[in-house]
């Protein structure tokens, strides 16, 4: 058991799971994502969709931007899905896998 600001532990922590504040942001992390899913559109896509309609961006702009935008919220969703992978090894975010 080891002593840490007065405060005994006498788990041992073996993974980034184990840590109590990994376990608290997941859990609020799962909190965001239920309540933002039932938003009516993503707030990026909206500024994308508002800046189209007032001739800020060209089509082709917001296509790439959209795709861009897309590409990162899959990214988000695989990072979600599995944690450790993210902890342990290298992405290669321009080629959207992990390196080897």
């Amino acid at each position: 058991m080891t002593e840490n600001r007065g405060q005994k532990i006498s788990k041992k922590i073996e993974s980034f799971r184990d840590l109590n504040v990994y376990k608290l942001s997941f859990e609020l992390q799962q909190e965001v994502f239920i309540l933002t899913k039932k938003f009516p559109k993503a707030e990026t896509q909206h500024w994308l969709d508002n800046s189209l309609k007032c001739k800020y961006i060209s089509i082709k702009d917001h296509r790439i931007l959209l795709e861009k935008c897309r590409k990162i919220g899959r990214m988000f969703g695989k990072m979600m899905a599995e944690p450790e992978k993210w902890c342990s090894q290298s992405f290669d975010f321009a080629q959207d896998k992990f390196k080897n």
